[in-house]
């Protein structure tokens, strides 16, 4: 499952050319349609690095466009997603210019459909590492991603189907304060609709997650370096249904199997040098060990829809990569609100709480420490539609964290007033 990055990046951008020749060329489609949505957001951010002492508090400006591309055939559709974005800010270490591109194709036949998605993220992390790590650090450090995703669905009976998806990706950071790694996932899902309402499923999960070498001058004077390889396997069981036309439900519940290997680099016999272990300077990572565990996984939810509001309450507890060289362990509940106030205005709120800990429990190191937080965040969103094609929007954030690594908790406090305009939508 190993690939390089430039390989990944290099059928990612071919994805993006095969969808402008899609646009470009005449015939073979039914329909082409191209939207663009434009944005203009001012912001202020009263603890940027979410510290509990000594936070920084910035403002600024970001100015976002996007670009939505989509062909259409018979039995197959193609589409062309580009979100750009230029941040600055009056602490121009922060200042970012953001890049999105995702590529879509799918293809259908009378009982399968196949389908490939190709991803470029270039954005920073002063936003990026929020349910994980939470680190932004005292700059707007890069972040790229390369992702290719197939999947494919076959339809054994009318109500039987058979599904799978695999993820292909690697990620990359501009700085030493967050670990390169790749991370690569495969899901099998087996489907038994009961009726119109209700369906039934199996899903086989499994994950790789492989951390490029962290290294280190112990000392000023020994050469080190480490990095984490884990496999994870799982399973879940559950059912999916419509109770109403407004209420349904869904609820999987299973286990996943973790297996974690560290391989220590160590040129210079650190870990045994007997001038060290005498007084007591032997380095931490010559005492890890490889391990193995078991852990309940769920992903549980249930919305609701109204004439003018609908509610999401969702709970999960899943494995997930972080930038700090071990998997994450992360338990989550989301709460999701929306109403539409009048024909103009919409109201929306959303609640998050989650816990994080690092797979392997015994690490004590920094990295293992900043996964291990508990953190929560509050929405609050209020969009007004002045005309058929802008909108005017209002939005607070309230976040919270509270980190094993350090002493006492923190929170930040986000306002932002925003302009969207989206002219009408292009078809032909």
């Amino acid at each position: 499952m190993a690939f390089e990055i430039f390989s990944i990046k290099r059928l990612t951008i071919r994805g993006f050319i095969l969808q402008i020749v899609l646009m470009i060329m005449p015939g073979h489609a039914a329909e082409y349609s191209l939207e663009n949505v434009l944005k203009v957001t001012a912001t202020h951010n009263d603890n940027i690095e979410l510290l509990s002492t000594g936070g920084r508090s910035i403002q600024g400006q970001t100015i976002e466009s996007k670009i939505i591309g989509k062909v259409a055939g018979a039995a197959w559709d193609s589409s062309l997603n580009l979100d750009l974005s230029l941040n600055t800010f009056n602490l121009s270490e922060y200042d970012s210019d953001d890049q999105i591109v995702t590529w879509s194709m799918n293809k259908k036949t009378e009982l399968q459909t196949f389908g490939l998605d190709l991803n470029a993220i270039r954005d920073s992390t002063r936003t990026s590492e929020q349910d994980t790590s939470g680190l932004v650090t005292n700059s707007a450090v890069i972040r790229e991603v390369y992702s290719v995703a197939p999947k494919w669905t076959y339809s054994v009976s009318d109500r039987s189907y058979i599904s799978v998806n695999a993820k292909i990706s690697e990620t990359k950071y501009g700085s030493d304060r967050f670990t390169n790694y790749n991370y690569d996932s495969i899901n099998v899902n087996f489907t038994r609709d009961l009726d119109d309402k209700t369906r039934i499923a199996v899903k086989l999960s499994g994950s790789d997650y492989r951390s490029e070498e962290q290294a280190s001058l112990y000392l000023g004077t020994f050469e080190l370096g480490i990095k984490t390889e884990s496999a994870s396997y799982g399973v879940q069981v559950g059912a999916e249904s419509s109770l109403t036309e407004a209420w349904s439900l869904s609820g999987f519940i299973g286990s996943t199997y973790t297996e974690q290997i560290y391989q220590l680099r160590d040129p210079d016999n650190a870990c045994n040098a007997p001038a060290l272990e005498s007084l007591n300077l032997k380095p931490s990572i010559c005492s890890k060990e490889d391990f193995s565990n078991s852990n309940f996984t769920a992903d549980l939810s249930t919305s609701w829809s109204g004439e003018r509001s609908g509610l999401q309450l969702s709970y999960s507890i899943q494995n997930q990569p972080s930038s700090q060289g071990y998997e994450v362990e992360s338990e989550l509940v989301r709460v999701d609100w929306n109403y539409n106030m009048t024909e103009k205005g919409l109201f929306k709120s959303g609640l998050k709480y989650g816990k994080n800990r690092t797979a392997d429990s015994s690490a004590v190191d920094i990295g293992s420490g900043n996964n291990s937080r508990d953190f929560a965040s509050i929405d609050i969103n209020y969009v007004y539609r002045a005309t058929r094609h802008l909108k005017l929007d209002i939005n607070y954030i309230y976040r919270w964290q509270d980190k094993k690594l350090l002493l006492g908790d923190a929170d930040s406090n986000t306002v932002s007033m925003g302009i969207n305009y989206q002219p009408a939508k292009s078809i032909w």
